[in-house]
C-alpha cells in the first residue's frame, strides 16, 4: 500500500475536532473529503480512514499527557504544545485578538495553518480528558455529547471514591455507580438517566438540575443534598434516604419512593404526580394538599414524630448540618 502523508491543513481539521470533542466534528474530521482533500482513491479509502482515527487517538493521548504536566491549571490562558504528529507541531494558545477563542496552529517546517476554537469548549474538553485520566477510564473519541456535557456514558465507577469532586455537567447516562461515594460532590446539571446508582452516597452533594429519569437509585443516600429543580421522574428511589435534603421544585412524577426517608426534607413545589410513596417516612405537615398531586400513592405513610424512639434510631441517621463525611458505603 502506498505511503500517505497528512498535510498540516488536513491535520488541523483533526486537531480542531479533538479540541471541540463533538461527535459531529469527529465524523467530519475522519472524512476523506476533509482530511485528504486531493487524494480520493477508493483503493486506499479504508486505510486512510483507519489512519485518521489512529492519528486522532494519538492526539488525545498527547493532549492528556500535556495536561497532566499542567497539574489542574486549566483556564483561559492555558497553552498546550504537542510534537511529532506526522512530523507536525501543534499548539493551542489563547487568541491574541479575542479571549473567547483558543488558536490552534499546525506547523511543519515553514508552512503553518491556524484555526480558532471556542475557549470554553476547549477548557471543557481539557477537563474531560483530565477526568477520564484521573478515574482510570480509557479515553473515548466522543469527548463531549451533542449537548456539550462531558461524556461518561456507560462507564463503570462502582466502589469509586469521588467525594467532593467537581463533576458538573457530566453525562452518566447508563453508567454503573454501585456503592460509589459522591459525598459533597458538585453534580450540578449532570445526567444519570437509566444509570445504576444503588447504595450510592450523594449526601451533602450539589445536584441542582440533575436528571435521574429512569435511574435505579434504590437504597441510596441523599441526606443533606441540594436537589433543587432536579428530575427524579420514573426513577427508582425505594428505600432511599432524603433526610434534610432540599427537593424544592423537583419533578418526582411516577417515581418509586417506596419506604424512602424524607425526614426534615424541603418539599416546596415538588411534583409527586403518580409517585409511589407507600410507607415513606415524612413530616406531619407533608402533603398538606394532596389534590395537587393526582395519582400519588400515599398509603401507610409513616410520620416522623410518631415513630417509636427505638425504631427511629434504626433508620438511617439524619446527617448534621455540618455534613461531616459518613462512614464508607463499602
Amino acid at each position: 500500500m502506498p505511503s500517505l502523508s497528512i498535510s498540516p491543513n488536513s491535520l488541523l481539521v483533526i486537531v480542531s475536532a479533538a479540541g471541540t470533542g463533538m461527535d459531529s466534528d469527529i465524523k467530519k474530521a475522519i472524512s476523506p473529503k476533509n482530511i485528504l482533500e486531493h487524494i480520493i482513491n477508493f483503493f486506499t479509502f479504508g486505510g486512510v480512514t483507519r489512519e485518521n482515527k489512529k492519528n486522532y487517538l494519538h492526539i488525545l493521548e498527547l493532549m492528556t499527557n500535556a495536561l497532566a504536566q499542567k497539574k489542574n491549571q486549566i483556564g483561559m490562558d492555558t497553552s498546550l504544545h504537542l510534537n511529532d504528529i506526522n512530523g507536525c507541531q501543534v499548539s493551542f494558545t489563547p487568541s491574541e485578538t479575542d479571549h473567547n477563542y483558543i488558536t490552534i496552529e499546525v506547523k511543519k517546517g515553514d508552512y503553518s495553518e491556524r484555526y480558532n476554537i471556542n475557549s470554553n469548549k476547549f477548557i471543557k474538553v481539557c477537563q474531560a480528558l483530565e477526568m477520564r485520566n484521573e478515574l482510570g477510564i480509557p479515553q473515548d473519541p466522543i469527548i463531549l455529547t451533542e449537548c456539550g456535557k462531558i461524556n461518561l456514558r456507560g462507564v463503570d465507577l462502582s466502589f469509586k471514591d469521588l467525594s467532593h469532586k467537581n463533576l458538573r455537567n457530566v453525562d452518566f447516562t447508563g453508567s454503573y455507580l454501585y456503592r460509589t461515594n459522591l459525598f459533597g460532590a458538585d453534580l450540578t446539571k449532570s445526567l444519570f438517566s437509566d444509570a445504576t446508582l444503588t447504595h450510592c452516597i450523594f449526601s451533602c452533594s450539589t445536584l441542582k438540575g440533575a436528571v435521574f429519569s429512569g435511574a435505579d437509585a434504590s437504597h441510596s443516600f441523599f441526606s443533606g443534598a441540594d436537589l433543587i429543580n432536579a428530575d427524579l421522574s420514573n426513577g427508582n428511589f425505594s428505600y432511599a434516604t432524603f433526610s434534610e435534603a432540599d427537593l424544592s421544585g423537583t419533578d418526582a412524577s411516577f417515581a418509586n419512593l417506596f419506604r424512602a426517608d424524607f425526614r426534615n426534607a424541603d418539599f416546596t413545589k415538588v411534583n409527586l404526580t403518580c409517585a409511589n410513596l407507600k410507607k415513606a417516612t415524612v413530616e406531619p405537615d407533608f402533603l398538606t394538599d394532596v389534590s395537587e398531586h393526582p395519582g400519588a400513592q400515599i398509603d401507610n405513610l409513616i410520620y416522623a414524630n410518631t415513630l417509636p424512639a427505638q425504631l427511629s434510631s434504626m433508620l438511617s441517621p439524619v446527617l448534621p448540618s455540618s455534613c461531616e463525611q459518613p462512614p464508607s458505603a463499602s
